[in-house]
């Protein structure tokens, strides 16, 4: 779990310049009016597995919602999570915001985001260029590491065996009926592909169950083409993640700054990663030592706990 939080600290500060504070716990205000501490990791984990198994039907989603609220233990819990979720994420949007809005000097993605919302232009200036290399110990700047292609494979190479969603993603047939790859399927008929079935199909990624970057290295070959095909981690088309190109730099950044700061030890060679499925695959333990490399300055209270 500390993994996790440290992994969620380091994407807070390029996401939103937020402090690390050793835990994921945000405090908010229900409706009620009652203070709470909720963990951030915790409540998007239970709404998922609320609504992992009634999100299918679009229609009676909200009618199965509330028959699951009444005939079940687990799911109001799971359900209330969810609202702890939005309030705490509305949370700390306003803060940004309002951290933005007195000008404080910052340089992540929200800055931008905000800036390109309100027209701003920001200024640059040589005191702030050094700054940013002062800091390229703690987070690795995209620009040092955009052009590094085994980067990019290891983290192809991650979600094509963890998915983040690893559950078939239904689309429907147009009324009149459509035509998939030479066999015709009736109108409003719900097709899907198993994602995580398809990456793992031994005739398009030899070795499948293996960690193995390289495959991706091959350029310009028939071969690459079938993989591309059958590898859609963020889904395809209209209905696929409007956040697939945020995600991607984030993972990419945060792992070349978590590899570029620590070293890494497992603590069983025997050690295989367990997964728990809903809608998203998360693991269930990651049995790791992590210490900083020496010369990593201002640890954070999570990095010392780490140690």
């Amino acid at each position: 779990m500390w993994q996790a939080k440290l992994c969620r600290e380091r994407i807070q500060e390029l996401q939103k310049s937020e402090a690390a504070t050793g835990d994921d716990l945000i405090k908010i205000e229900d409706e009620a009016g009652t203070k709470l501490k909720v963990s951030g990791i915790q409540s998007i984990h239970a709404v998922s597995r609320a609504a992992a198994s009634t999100i299918w039907d679009a229609k009676l989603f909200g009618h199965l919602a509330s028959l699951t609220k009444r005939f079940s233990k687990e799911y109001p819990k799971n359900w209330a999570a969810g609202d702890h979720w939005h309030a705490s994420m509305t949370k700390v949007v306003k803060e940004r915001i309002e951290r933005h809005d007195n000008r404080e000097p910052f340089n992540d993605l929200f800055e931008g985001m905000v800036a390109e919302r309100k027209a701003e232009v920001p200024e640059v200036s040589l005191k702030d260029q050094i700054a940013e290399v002062e800091q390229m110990n703690r987070v690795v700047p995209w620009h040092s590491i955009k052009v590094l292609p085994y980067l990019r494979a290891c983290v192809d190479e991650a979600l094509r065996l963890a998915p983040p969603v690893a559950t078939d993603l239904m689309r429907v047939t147009p009324p009149e009926g459509h035509t998939v790859d030479g066999t015709r399927v009736p109108g409003n008929t719900n097709v899907s592909i198993s994602v995580y079935s398809a990456r793992r199909d031994p005739s398009v990624f030899p070795n499948p169950e293996t960690f193995l970057p390289e495959r991706w290295l091959v350029k310009g070959t028939d071969h690459m083409k079938d993989m591309l095909a059958a590898y859609i981690p963020f889904s395809a088309g209209s209905g696929g993640c409007i956040g697939r190109n945020v995600s991607s730099l984030l993972m990419l950044v945060s792992v070349a700054t978590l590899v570029h700061n620590y070293d890494y030890t497992l603590l069983s060679p025997e050690w295989a990663i367990q997964l728990e499925e809903w809608f998203n695959l998360w693991p269930l333990e990651l049995l790791l030592m992590i210490s900083p490399k020496r010369g990593l300055a201002n640890k954070t209270s999570t990095e010392a706990l780490l140690v």
